[in-house]
């Protein structure tokens, strides 16, 4: 369990790596806000601070926790230590 958060942890970090290297560039002409080198964080990032597209960001953090939190929750009830916490 504590691996499976700190690769969460740790894919969300590579955010300022890509954003200082490439910005998300280059632009890619087939989606609208998304460049070729965009992360989901990197790209509502965009999202938000150059193109004030603030309900777009919001609807796409929304998916990506409706998506995450489900499988999160299993595998927390699934690990030892959820198990042991009611022995205490």
């Amino acid at each position: 369990m504590p691996l499976l958060i700190s690769s969460f942890a740790y894919n969300f970090n590579n955010f300022m790596i890509i954003y200082a290297v490439t910005s998300g560039g280059p632009v890619n002409p087939n989606y609208r806000y998304a460049g070729h080198t965009d992360l989901l964080i990197s790209w509502i990032y965009k999202m938000t601070l150059n193109q004030q597209q603030y309900h777009m960001a919001s609807v796409v953090t929304i998916m990506i926790f409706l998506m995450i939190a489900p499988i999160v929750a299993y595998s927390f009830t699934r690990s030892k230590s959820f198990r042991e916490e009611d022995l205490i």
